[in-house]
């Protein structure tokens, strides 16, 4: 029984992505440079729904996510969060994820949320994973600094006319 954990544990890792965005570049994070691909939109959408379950203050939750994510990436995301909706505006008040590093069973995530001050926060999520575990926030670190500028959206600019029709 322990071989057959140990081949299923290595065959996991094997598949272990690694990502990092917004996009550096070299040939490897080209490669898998894709948002969309497993695990990196329910890294995402967990870094997203635990800040606005510890850091919010209203009902809604606009998202943005990293500079280079594509439409697919935030369909995909906004598919996994209830009562959520892309950022479209630089009107809107939104939990921004600036940055964001997977590297196989462990993710950091850079987020910058609004505080009821009218500034914003920002916050360094690390966060763990198993072969057989959910990904979950193992550690949080609210920066001090307060941010007096929200982040501008990244959501494909060709995309926010047909996304205000489509996503609730």
């Amino acid at each position: 029984m322990k071989y057959i954990t140990l081949l299923i544990a290595c065959a996991a890792m094997s598949c272990s992505p690694i990502a990092t965005f917004p996009p550096i570049e070299t040939e490897a994070a080209t490669k898998f440079g894709n948002a969309a691909r497993k695990p990196v939109p329910r890294v995402m959408a967990t870094v997203i729904k635990y800040a606005h379950e510890h850091y919010g203050w209203t009902d809604d939750v606009v998202f943005n996510l990293p500079e280079g994510v594509g439409q697919e990436a935030y369909a995909l995301v906004n598919a996994m969060l209830s009562n959520a909706t892309p950022m479209t505006s630089n009107d809107q008040s939104a939990y921004h994820i600036i940055e964001l590093r997977v590297r196989g069973f462990n993710a950091e995530a850079d987020v910058v949320y609004p505080a009821r001050s009218g500034d914003y926060r920002m916050a360094t999520l690390r966060l763990h994973t198993s072969a057989f575990d959910p990904w979950k926030v193992t550690y949080d670190r609210v920066w001090a600094v307060p941010i007096h500028e929200s982040p501008s959206f990244t959501y494909p600019k060709d995309k926010v006319a047909e996304a205000s029709n489509k996503i609730p």
